[in-house]
């Protein structure tokens, strides 16, 4: 069974249960909180805005198989706070 934040991002990006569950895993370890909305961000694919109930804004870029591969803080070119190192 997936958590609020895991339901919210597979009913916005489509994902399988793995990937949003394990999305929301990363969110949770990185203490982002509850998330209130999540959207596509403007002419970005694979990139998505995520507002938490609190009102702090945070990027989601996921890649083209629905993994989370980097988080950034704020601006969509702001500070990364988590990322995959290949």
């Amino acid at each position: 069974m997936l958590d609020a934040n895991a339901n919210l991002i597979k009913e916005v990006t489509g994902y399988d249960d793995d990937c949003c569950a394990g999305a929301a895993e990363t969110l949770a370890e990185l203490k982002v909180g509850e998330l209130a909305q999540m959207e596509l961000a403007p002419n970005r694919s694979y990139t998505y805005r995520a507002e938490t109930v609190d009102g702090r804004v945070y990027y989601l870029g996921f890649g083209g198989l629905g993994y989370l591969e980097l988080v950034r803080a704020d601006d969509i070119n702001g500070e990364v706070v988590w990322g995959v190192i290949d």
